[in-house]
C-alpha cells in the first residue's frame, strides 16, 4: 500500500501504521469479515491490559526501597553501631512510619486505578462484514472499522 509507514511493536513484530495495515482494500470498506478478526485475534490477544496484583505484604516491602530509605537504614546501622540508641529508636520508627505511609498511598491508588476501569466503555460499535455489530472492547482487533 502507498503511503504506510512501518514500525516495531512490543515483541518486535512489523505492524503498518496505515489506516487498514495488511489488510485489503476492501476490507477497509466493509470491515473485517469474522474469520479475519478471529485469526487477528488469535495472533494479537484480546484488547485488554494484564493487571497483576500485588500482595500488601510486596507493596509493604517495597517501601523500604529507594534513596530516602537506604538513607535512613545506614543511619540506622551507624546510630546502632555508635550505640546512640536515642537516634536508633527515633530513625527506625521514622523509617517505619514513612513505610505505612507510603502503603496507605499505594493502596489508595490502587483502588482509584480499579475504580477508572471499572467505568471504561465495555462495548464498542465495530463494522463487521459490511454491518455495525457492537461488540466488547476485548474482542476489537488491529484494522476494525470503529465507529
Amino acid at each position: 500500500m502507498s503511503g504506510s509507514s512501518e514500525t516495531k511493536d512490543d515483541d518486535g513484530g512489523d505492524i503498518e501504521t496505515a489506516p487498514c495495515g495488511k489488510l485489503d482494500e476492501s476490507a477497509c470498506v466493509r470491515g473485517l469479515t469474522n474469520d479475519e478478526a478471529f485469526q487477528l485475534l488469535s495472533q494479537w490477544g484480546p484488547n485488554e491490559i494484564q493487571v497483576t496484583e500485588k500482595s500488601v505484604m510486596a507493596m509493604f516491602g517495597e517501601q523500604f526501597v529507594g534513596t530516602m530509605p537506604f538513607i535512613l537504614i545506614v543511619c540506622i546501622i551507624i546510630s546502632g553501631a555508635v550505640q546512640d540508641w536515642e537516634d536508633f529508636g527515633v530513625i527506625l520508627a521514622m523509617l517505619i512510619v514513612n513505610a505505612f505511609l507510603g502503603l496507605k498511598e499505594q493502596l489508595k491508588a490502587a483502588d482509584a486505578l480499579r475504580k477508572l476501569t471499572e467505568k471504561l466503555i465495555s462495548t464498542i460499535s465495530v463494522n463487521r462484514e459490511g454491518e455495525d455489530v457492537m461488540l466488547p472492547v476485548t474482542m476489537l482487533v488491529p484494522g476494525d472499522l470503529v465507529y
